[in-house]
């Protein structure tokens, strides 16, 4: 009866460790959808364009690409804001 309830145990575990790394990637993916529309309005360029963009920038200053997307999203909230109070 202990092993299978530390068995289960630890499967419980590993279950809410994938859900936790699924989450983290959904929230990941959501973040980089912003960036991308961002440069795309920002930069008239097309979805792949922009996906394109972020990966160059990404590679070239040896950053995740959730970074990169974060830092866009930041900066493009301060320009909407900068935008709306003109």
């Amino acid at each position: 009866a202990i092993f299978l309830a530390e068995r289960r145990f630890h499967h419980f575990q590993s279950l809410q460790t994938q859900v936790e790394q699924l989450e983290q990637k959904l929230a990941d993916r959501k973040v980089i959808e912003q960036a991308k529309g961002i440069v795309m309005q920002a930069r008239a360029l097309s979805e792949a364009e922009a996906h394109r963009l972020l990966q160059q920038t990404a590679t070239k200053q040896r950053r995740k690409l959730v970074d990169i997307a974060q830092s866009v999203c930041s900066a493009g909230d301060l320009l909407a804001i900068d935008v709306k109070t003109e």
